[in-house]
């Protein structure tokens, strides 16, 4: 299990697919994921209710947190997932914000 440091204080709700989050400023957003990989040449779309779940169950690494003055205020301390690119600001999809995250294969077919 990730260890999150002392300063980071995500709230996670195990209810609905959009937990609501604390981020800086004392910011609430309810938020859901979008994981994008390239599988025998198409894209797939997965949507984990809880992105550190399915890291671990998917032998992923993740590193806490994403804190920079450059990144939206939705994506400040959302984790990094080992081998995928992300978290990025994927809009907003019944009330809640949608945090990307995609794999190479993927991020070089869309950036392309």
């Amino acid at each position: 299990m990730p260890t999150i440091g002392s300063n980071l204080n995500p709230l996670r709700l195990a209810a609905g697919p959009a937990p609501l989050r604390y981020l800086p400023m004392n910011k609430r957003f309810k938020v859901s994921y979008r994981i994008i990989q390239m599988v025998r040449g198409r894209t797939v779309a997965t949507r984990p209710t809880d992105i550190i779940a399915w890291a671990e169950a998917n032998g992923r690494s993740v590193s806490w947190p994403t804190v920079s003055q450059r990144l939206r205020p939705e994506l400040q301390q959302e984790p990094r997932i080992g081998g995928l690119c992300g978290p990025m600001y994927d809009g907003e999809e019944n009330g809640a914000v949608v945090i990307r995250y995609e794999d190479s294969a993927t991020n070089d077919l869309l950036s392309g």
